[in-house]
């Protein structure tokens, strides 16, 4: 009986000392970084099974967070590997995503010749576009993307100035063509009733 109470208690004082393990702070810290990453560039698509077990385990560490702090630091190692894969599937995909929103803006522009037309500001959007590039080669993908990003915008204003410049100049070279064919019209008439005034002055 004493051996049995003695096991028991053992046992309970192993169960209280697992519960009472230290916080797994840097662990949930970290997952909730990785988390909020993820969402941000929403990487959850690009690995949808992966990210379905990150936030098992997520959801199980945060659950266990102060009442079993064992549990808790394992569930949340798994979810941080969870969400490590789900970054390593999602990142490249979402930056060559990113790419092809961005290269759509910069081929209209490059067709409407922006670089001549409003240089100072496609020259902007061309930096930042080469640094996404960069940014990309080096692995850095949340650069790449945001920078990606920020360049789209810049080109879509750019294409869309530059094709205001281009209707403005073939606005005014209609014009001149316009008064020119009218100055033409009107030489034309002039000369018409001279040679109507000498022929009227040869019969008289």
């Amino acid at each position: 009986m004493k051996y049995t109470l003695a096991m028991l208690s053992g046992l309970a004082l192993i169960g209280l000392m697992i519960a009472c393990a230290a916080l797994p702070e840097k662990e949930f810290s970290l997952a909730n970084e990785r988390r909020n990453t993820l969402k941000k560039y929403k990487l959850d698509k690009y690995a949808s099974n992966e990210f379905i077990a990150a936030e098992t385990n997520y959801t199980a560490g945060k659950g266990y967070y102060s009442n079993d702090n064992g549990k808790s630091k394992e569930s949340l190692d798994k979810a941080l590997s969870n969400y490590q894969l789900v970054m390593d599937k999602g990142f490249p995909a979402a930056t060559a995503d990113s790419k092809k929103e961005a290269d759509q803006p910069k081929k209209q522009a490059d067709d409407i010749k922006a670089s001549v037309a409003v240089k100072t500001e496609y020259d902007e959007a061309q930096a930042l576009y080469d640094a996404a590039l960069k940014a990309k080669s080096e692995t850095n993908y949340a650069k790449a993307i945001d920078l990606l990003q920020e360049s789209k915008k810049k080109f879509q204003v750019v294409a869309k100035k530059a094709k205001e410049k281009r209707t403005k100049a073939d606005t005014a070279i209609r014009s001149t063509d316009k008064d020119l064919a009218g100055i033409e019209a009107t030489a034309k008439e002039i000369e018409r009733l001279q040679a109507e005034e000498k022929n009227s002055a040869k019969t008289e």
